[in-house]
């Protein structure tokens, strides 16, 4: 399920929509699927963005030569097939119309899908297409410019008032300076005297690297990325420097995963509802790591300061980041240790314990080993 989530969300950034589909699987337990943005659609409840009244997912199967489609409404899912024939090497086309696959399945409620889609409609990155293209186009220009510079020019220069090199050699015939002159490893060329050989200069192409520079801090300031993802020297900043900078992508992803939250939990409902769990008017609460990373030593410290402030399990839950059955487990673990540790101390006890017994010439009492 954590990957189909992280596919889902995956989709949700790039195509601006991700879906979660809930079912069984061939053993009957639920399961979540992530379905392909391409392959599927689906109405969603305008006051519940994130629930389908109805949904649509279409694919071909080139082994077989069928076209598939399931149908989600409310309370009924129907699958559908049609022939396909290939067309060319890579072309298929559709032959026929669509066929009801078996009864339908009935269920309760709404269809098991979930839709994951971005308020405005658009991906993390469409609305700074245009920047990207600058970008792509400035590093085409600077490998343009490189290719053409990777062999320097070279021209024929005459003296002042000279001639040139001569088109015929002395039976008349013309001469190909082109091929006597082609450049190789270790070739010699023998010129007249007022001949010279002029060559260009190579083109700095560093105005242009720092250009491209300009352009990904451009980048990561809309997209409130750290400099260091595009730059490997901006690595070196100060921690003071590299923590600010992480600001904006902490901020993107607490936004996003406060997005997705309710949605993830419906599909989680969707499928305890598939194995016949019915959880009434309970809910399903979905806990995500923290989207800052914290080291460590950074949470015991945070642990240590909150004691005698906060309980135990509020410490663990929402310092250390444990889960419920983290916690469940490290109670049981401690309950243990506690038990070990008096059973340890009543041994150790009986052990090296002493008696004291009255001394017969009333001299007092001398400790014995009991």
């Amino acid at each position: 399920m954590r990957r189909q989530i992280k596919a889902a969300t995956r989709d949700r950034l790039t195509c601006s929509i991700g879906y979660l589909v809930a079912g069984l699987d061939e053993n009957g337990r639920a399961v979540i699927t992530r379905e392909k943005p391409e392959d599927f659609i689906a109405d969603v409840d305008p006051a519940i963005p994130w629930k389908a009244r109805a949904a649509l997912k279409v694919w071909r199967d080139e082994t077989t030569g069928l076209d598939h489609a399931i149908v989600w409404v409310a309370g009924m899912r129907q699958r559908y097939i049609r022939d396909s024939r290939k067309r060319g090497y890579q072309t298929t086309v559709a032959v026929g119309d669509w066929l009801a696959a078996g009864e339908p399945e009935l269920y309760e409620g709404n269809p098991p899908v979930v839709v994951l889609e971005r308020m405005d409609g658009e991906g993390l990155f469409e609305t700074h297409i245009d920047l990207i293209d600058r970008i792509n186009q400035g590093k085409l220009d600077r490998l343009v410019i490189s290719a053409y510079q990777a062999f320097r020019q070279r021209a024929i220069k005459p003296a002042k008032d000279g001639e040139g090199l001569p088109q015929e050699d002395a039976d008349g015939n013309d001469i190909d300076w082109a091929k006597i002159l082609e450049p190789a490893p270790g070739a010699m060329w023998d010129l007249p005297v007022p001949i010279d050989i002029w060559e260009s200069a190579p083109t700095d192409i560093r105005p242009l690297l720092e250009a491209e520079k300009a352009d990904a801090r451009d980048f990561a300031a809309v997209m409130r990325l750290p400099i260091s993802v595009f730059t490997p020297e901006g690595a070196n900043q100060s921690a003071t420097g590299a923590d600010v900078t992480k600001e904006g992508l902490v901020s993107t992803a607490e936004e996003e995963i406060a997005d997705i939250t309710s949605g993830v939990e419906v599909a989680i409902v969707y499928a305890l509802r598939a194995e016949g769990f019915d959880i009434g008017e309970d809910t399903v609460e979905v806990q995500w790591e923290p989207a800052a990373w914290v080291s460590v030593t950074e949470k015991f410290a945070a642990a240590n300061q909150a004691q005698g402030i906060l309980s135990s399990r509020t410490i663990k839950r929402d310092i250390l980041g444990m889960s419920r059955e983290q916690i469940k487990q490290d109670e049981a673990d401690m309950g243990a240790d506690m038990l070990a540790a008096a059973l340890m101390g009543v041994t150790s006890g009986s052990n090296n314990g002493t008696t004291q017994s009255a001394d017969p010439g009333g001299a007092g009492s001398t400790p014995t080993d009991s």
